[in-house]
Order: structure tokens, then C-alpha cells, then sequence
């Protein structure tokens, strides 16, 4: 089967039928790579499991932030360091709501 074919005979119908909008076959392999990183796997697991001999290949194409996990990612990292959340309050330290700011700031 041609992927013209998959897309308009299966893909779209099982999209319309989960009322999804805009998802592609890639955004679900994006999506898989994202979940077997953050549930404890490194990139070369997803890059075995999509068959690609480097772990670039995979992050280049297929790797996505989880959203929602940056305040978990800090708060496990300040425990590991030692340091609490009011530590978030000294400056150039970025709170979970400040990371665009933050951003913007180094620019």
C-alpha cells in the first residue's frame, strides 16, 4: 500500500473517528520517542526501537518536551542538589511559570 493510500483509506478515518485534529504518523513516532525517554529510557533505547544507529537521528527527528515535566525535573534536581523551591526565587534561577522570561533573558 502506497502512503497516499494508508492516509486517505486508514489513517484519516481512524483520525476523524478519535476526533483528532492535524495528527500525522510521525507525530505519533514523535510522540513514542518523547514517552520511552521520559519513562526511563535514554535516546539510544527509542533510536533501537525506531532502527536508527545514532541517537541524533532520533532526537533530531523525533524527540519532543514533555509538557508539565520541567517543575518535576527541578524540584527532583533540587532534591539531588540539596536545595529547595524557594531557591527558584533568586535570580537567574527560573520558577516553572518563568522559563519564557527566563529565555528571553539570556537572549
Amino acid at each position: 500500500m502506497r502512503y497516499s493510500g494508508f492516509l486517505r483509506r486508514i489513517w484519516r478515518p481512524a483520525i476523524a473517528a478519535a476526533d483528532l485534529l492535524d495528527v500525522t504518523p510521525h507525530d505519533l513516532r514523535a510522540t513514542h520517542a518523547s514517552s520511552v525517554i521520559d519513562e526511563g529510557g535514554s535516546v539510544m533505547n527509542a533510536a533501537a526501537r525506531f532502527g536508527h544507529a545514532a541517537g541524533t537521528v532520533t532526537t533530531r527527528h523525533y524527540a519532543r518536551p514533555v509538557t508539565g515535566r520541567d517543575a518535576e525535573i527541578a524540584d527532583r534536581l533540587e532534591r539531588a542538589a540539596g536545595t529547595s523551591g524557594r531557591d527558584r526565587d533568586r535570580p537567574g534561577l527560573a520558577g516553572p511559570d518563568d522559563d519564557r522570561e527566563a529565555n528571553e533573558l539570556e537572549l
